[in-house]
């Protein structure tokens, strides 16, 4: 049973005093715990440890990294999607110039349509001029 604690009391220290002689505390049965914190990676998949950074049973200070993990799955990642980023740039030049060519064709038409329309007009005699 673990935590149960007695007072040593020791006369030579305390001066006779009872009051003093129970400041000293003292157990047959302590048990000692050791503080411990689990460490989590934020890594969106599994990932294999390369190196560990710091040494056993030393001191680490806030934000000093303690691990080194594979780089190789996120490094295929961003290659992967840079490749598509590029990808899709290319596609909006593309895009863009169908929509120049559309936007033309739809001039074209409009011009068509007006000078057919000025060509009508001009072939069909006034009915109201006498």
């Amino acid at each position: 049973m673990g935590g149960r604690f007695r007072f040593l009391f020791d006369s030579r220290r305390s001066g006779g005093s009872d009051r003093a002689a129970l400041r000293h505390p003292f157990s047959v049965d302590a048990k000692v715990i050791q503080h411990t914190i689990q460490l989590v990676p934020r890594l969106s998949e599994p990932t294999l440890v390369t190196a560990v950074l710091v040494e056993p049973n030393v001191p680490v200070k806030k934000g000093q990294p303690l691990f080194q993990f594979d780089r190789r799955p996120y490094e295929y990642k961003v290659n992967q999607l840079q490749a598509q980023l590029a990808q899709a740039k290319q596609n909006v030049l593309i895009l863009q110039a169908d929509v120049d060519v559309a936007t033309q064709k739809v001039d074209k038409a409009e011009s068509d349509l007006k000078f057919s329309r000025t060509m009508r007009e001009a072939s069909v005699p006034d009915m109201g001029s006498d």
